[in-house]
């Protein structure tokens, strides 16, 4: 399972649905404010008051929105394939995103001379507002995504069932992606490749591709080209190898390019021989 998420990989139906959410909430809080501050019985704050609307919930959720635009920028940035960077990565990023969004509020609030409701003691309501909607949000697009994944993935077979067959391409050459692009790769140019769910990162000359297939197909296709597997998410090419060493309890694998992953111990033995020492 891939757990990237980015501005790019969104389709427009997936922009559609995170935009209806984003409605939805934006007016459920605000009607759930305005029946909290007196609602029909005083008549005050107005129901439908545009300004009311944009004090009241309108400046939140569209710092929100923004907010959100720049951590799918970050996370894209990142190349978050791994549960383990997905993890780490919200775990900064949703402190973050509460604590700017308190102080984007407040300076939009304070720009336009409007109240902010939640401050003093009722400043906890707000920032737990902020990190609920986040964890909504997160939940969302991961489900968009992993449905958008399974929706290509179908697409994908049932136009490989119905095209008659094509011409193959050059066994020493890989079809990769580079950003919107589908580029052939040699083989002979690829220094190491990495575990990215269910695809694989190839790096040529320190650029990342991404490869439609998993680490375990990858080993396969290049195991007659030179390519080691050295641990369960990394493979390497043999001459692309510089040196092996131990760092505490781990074994380390520096490439000619200055990259160095990680070596399970299982390997190392096998490694050397295969280098010659």
């Amino acid at each position: 399972m891939s757990w990237q998420l980015s501005l790019r990989g969104l389709t427009s139906w997936q922009w559609r649905t995170l935009l209806l959410f984003y409605l939805a909430s934006c007016l459920t809080y605000y009607l759930s404010t305005w029946y909290v501050y007196g609602g029909w019985s005083t008549g005050h704050p107005p129901l439908l008051n545009l300004e009311e609307f944009w004090a009241a919930a309108g400046t939140k959720f569209t710092v929100f929105f923004v907010l959100t635009l720049l951590v799918l920028y970050l996370a894209d940035r990142l190349s978050l394939h791994h549960l383990r960077r997905f993890a780490c990565f919200q775990v900064v990023a949703l402190p973050a995103f509460v604590l700017l969004a308190y102080a984007l509020q407040r300076a939009l609030l304070d720009a336009f001379g409007w109240v902010f409701l939640f401050g003093g003691r009722l400043a906890i309501f707000n920032e737990l507002l902020s990190g609920g909607f986040y964890v909504c949000q997160l939940l969302l697009l991961v489900v968009l995504h992993q449905a958008g994944t399974s929706a290509a993935t179908s697409r994908t077979v049932a136009q490989e069932a119905a095209e008659p067959p094509r011409t193959a391409v050059p066994t020493d050459i890989l079809l990769a992606t580079k950003g919107n692009r589908q580029v052939p790769v040699a083989i002979r140019d690829i220094s190491h490749l990495i575990a990215a769910g269910n695809y694989t990162e190839a790096y040529r000359n320190g650029e990342r591709y991404l490869l439609p297939f998993g680490i375990g197909r990858a080993e396969e296709r290049l195991r007659a080209a030179g390519f080691m597997r050295v641990h369960r998410s990394h493979i390497v090419r043999l001459t692309a190898v510089r040196g092996i060493y131990r760092q505490g309890r781990r074994y380390l694998i520096r490439l000619m390019d200055g990259s160095e992953l990680a070596c399970g111990k299982t390997y190392v033995v096998r490694l050397k021989e295969l280098r010659g020492g």
